[in-house]
């Protein structure tokens, strides 16, 4: 996936979110623009072959593209990963992306979770630490395949297993919807179990969740159930969903905002 914010003249002007799988759609995205773009910033976890069309698309508009990584520090959250060079961009920049729409209260911890081609939960809480002067610390979390990834995982390497969606049932009586309430449970069991370790950390608050990614459609109604039931389950709070599609664009424009004003 690759999102892309154009500038011109130090202003914002247009953004676009695609799939590795569709990079065609950013040329016609240039030339539907009303003004060419100077200057664009962009990240990106695609093959290198995927950002190399991507850049001469840009170049045949005249237009230069820097890629940001997670190494781009932001004013308010420390990023407590181990090796900055290991973690995804769209990973860091989402999370940046659902802070700055629904910032936590000052001891609630938030998750941000992303049904993409792999699923990655990773959670910000608050800092307490004199040592690195922000008021939030990014502390990482999980990757496990994605939704659909778990799909075709199943049907390349499991004989006789139908492809289909199903219906999410406790306990199914047939293959498709074995496999479809399968793949919800290790979702949804992966983010749950995430919830309750943020929790543990900020206690005082529900723990805010805002999802994102293409898989959504897939777990939306498992994570919807569960969150109903949740007080038949669990002591904790109930988490307070909410779901973005927007969260690397907006944290990718939150750093270059900064960067375009110095």
């Amino acid at each position: 996936m690759a999102a892309i914010a154009a500038n011109n003249t130090q202003e914002l002007t247009a953004q676009i979110a695609i799939h590795y799988e569709e990079i065609e759609k950013i040329a016609q995205w240039l030339r539907c623009l009303s003004k060419p773009p100077k200057k664009a910033y962009g990240v990106s976890v695609a093959q290198p072959t995927a950002v190399q069309t991507t850049e001469a698309m840009f170049a045949a508009h005249n237009c230069s593209i820097q890629w940001l990584k997670a190494d781009n520090p932001s004013p308010y959250i420390y990023n407590d990963y181990e090796n900055l060079e290991h973690l995804g961009p769209d990973r860091w920049f989402g999370a940046l992306g659902a802070m700055k729409a629904y910032l936590p209260q000052q001891n609630q911890g938030l998750l941000y979770c992303s049904f993409g081609t792999a699923t990655t939960i990773d959670a910000i809480v608050p800092s307490h630490s004199k040592k690195h002067r922000k008021p939030w610390r990014f502390i990482g979390g999980l990757i496990l395949p994605g939704p659909y990834l778990m799909h075709q995982l199943l049907n390349q390497h499991t004989a006789r297993l139908s492809m289909g969606h199903g219906q999410l049932q406790d306990f199914p009586k047939n293959t498709v919807n074995a496999i479809t309430s399968g793949m919800a449970a290790a979702q949804i069991g992966a983010l749950v179990q995430q919830i309750l370790k943020v929790q543990q950390l900020c206690p005082k608050y529900p723990v805010r969740l805002i999802c994102a990614g293409g898989g959504w459609p897939l777990v939306q109604k498992a994570l919807e159930k569960t969150l109903q039931h949740w007080p038949i389950h669990y002591r904790s709070p109930r988490p307070e969903l909410h779901y973005y599609p927007h969260a690397v664009l907006q944290g990718l424009a939150s750093i270059i905002n900064k960067t375009t004003a110095t």
